[in-house]
């Protein structure tokens, strides 16, 4: 597995004191790397999150779980280029079969607007098990990370061979 290249995931890998931080894979929507025992996801620019963007993210998002190698992954979410998604793909992603595998999530976004609108979404989103929330500060979504995730009781699980 080659080295990650994001920035997001040297500032993550710098942030948790991790060396491990790699690439996993990638499609037109979305750039997926592990950094330590976290699944780093960064949607890429494109002008609408819909139900077809959100399908083909999902299916490769499987994809990376399963390289993973964890029954529960622990997943930070960069939607700073996200300029809109529509209820539809929304709705998919709230779907039980979609979040099964999720421990928790931190999702980070650089609109004030997004944090807002994210904020308010996130107390009324069907998958209350996932334990997630929204930052607007990339720092504060790291140290959640650590500190409610790493060092509580999502602990990863790694599946069983």
């Amino acid at each position: 597995m080659k080295k990650g290249s994001s920035t997001v995931g040297k500032e993550l890998s710098e942030f948790l004191g991790t060396d491990r931080w790699e690439y996993l894979l990638e499609d037109e929507f979305i750039l997926f790397e592990r950094v330590g025992e976290f699944l780093l996801c960064i949607y890429k620019d494109f002008p609408v999150l819909n139900l077809e963007v959100a399908q083909k993210v999902a299916e490769t998002r499987r994809i990376a779980i399963e390289m993973m190698g964890q029954e529960k992954v622990f997943l930070f979410v960069d939607m700073s280029q996200v300029k809109k998604s529509t209820t539809e793909a929304r709705d998919f992603f709230d779907k039980p079969e979609e979040t099964k595998a999720f421990a928790a999530m931190a999702l980070y976004t650089e609109s004030l607007l997004a944090y807002v609108v994210g904020t308010f979404y996130l107390k009324f989103t069907k998958f209350k098990g996932v334990y997630q929330q929204i930052f607007f500060d990339k720092k504060k979504a790291c140290q959640w990370l650590e500190k409610e995730v790493i060092t509580g009781k999502y602990a990863p699980v790694s599946k069983v061979a």
